[in-house]
This record gives C-alpha cells, sequence and structure tokens, in this order.
C-alpha cells in the first residue's frame, strides 16, 4: 500500500509496518508543516494556513490510525475517543494553568472590565502563569496519541478477515 493511500484512504486494514511507515511519513510531514508556520507567523494567512494543516493532520490520522484499529478488530470510535480526551484534558489544563484565577478575576470585578490598562495587566499575569505550565502542558497533551499509537504499534492485527475486510 502506497503512502498516499495509508495517509488519505480511510477505508481497509493496514499492519504494524504500514503503521509505523505512515507514522513515520506524518512526523516528516508534521516538521515541515512546523518549519512553514515559523517563517508564517501569526498572521491572518498564517492563521488559515495553521486551520488547514489542522484539518489535514486531523484527516490523515483519521485515516492512520482507523486502518489500523480496523485490523485489530476495533472501530474508529476509538480515535474519536482519545480526540474528546485531548479536548477535555486540554481544558482542564488550560483552568489549571492560571485560567481559573483569571476568569474569577474578571468576573469579580466587572466595575473594572472597562479599564484597558487594568485589564493588560490580567492579561499578563494570565499568560505568565501560563507560560510558566506550558512544558508539562505540552507533554500532558500528547499523552493521549501517545497511548492510542503504543496500543496502535503493539496490538496484533486479526488474523483473517474481520468485518473491516481481509488482512493487509
Amino acid at each position: 500500500m502506497s503512502l498516499y493511500q495509508i495517509l488519505f484512504h480511510a477505508p481497509g486494514r493496514i499492519d504494524q509496518k504500514q503503521f509505523w511507515r505512515g507514522i513515520a511519513a506524518f512526523a516528516v510531514f508534521y516538521i515541515v508543516q512546523v518549519l512553514i508556520m515559523r517563517v508564517v507567523g501569526t498572521s491572518l494567512p498564517g492563521f488559515f494556513l495553521a486551520l488547514t494543516f489542522l484539518c489535514l493532520n486531523l484527516y490523515m490520522l483519521y485515516c492512520l490510525f482507523g486502518k489500523r484499529l480496523h485490523d485489530t478488530g476495533r472501530s474508529v470510535a476509538l480515535f474519536f475517543g482519545m480526540l474528546a480526551a485531548l479536548i477535555i484534558l486540554a481544558i482542564i489544563l488550560q483552568l489549571q494553568s492560571g485560567g481559573l484565577e483569571y476568569f474569577d478575576t474578571i468576573m469579580t470585578n466587572p466595575d473594572r472590565q472597562e479599564d484597558a490598562a487594568w485589564m493588560r495587566e490580567q492579561h499578563v499575569i494570565y499568560q505568565e502563569r501560563l507560560a510558566a505550565n506550558m512544558p508539562l502542558v505540552r507533554w500532558l497533551l500528547w499523552l493521549p496519541l501517545a497511548l492510542l499509537t503504543l496500543f496502535a504499534a503493539i496490538k496484533k492485527g486479526d488474523a483473517g478477515e474481520n468485518r473491516y475486510g481481509m488482512p493487509p
């Protein structure tokens, strides 16, 4: 199976070796994206390019993990469960990294919300707290994807035909 089929064709099954080929290709593509985004920056075109990369990455991971999970006899629901866990974890980490205090401060001082200098001060305090926690947050956000990748890499595929088709 070609890399194009592994990364952009959803149905079917792939074995562990094809899965690792897909992971390696995705990693290279992701590194290229990071380099491109460093050049483009946070401009409006950069935002739309980042959004395009996000959609493309999600689709490629859906195809890659979907086929690998199918090979083990599991549905792609496990992939979507990982995405849901990732979103919930991101919200919890954002709130724990200063978000709760920021929102509490803003909401308990409605009379100061129109004061631009005070609001800038609150933003700086929140950003400093968030920045201090970012190394840990980044590692924790990789955890759901790392666990699913480990599962997909280690779990043997079904030897015979399953509800997702013939073995690769």
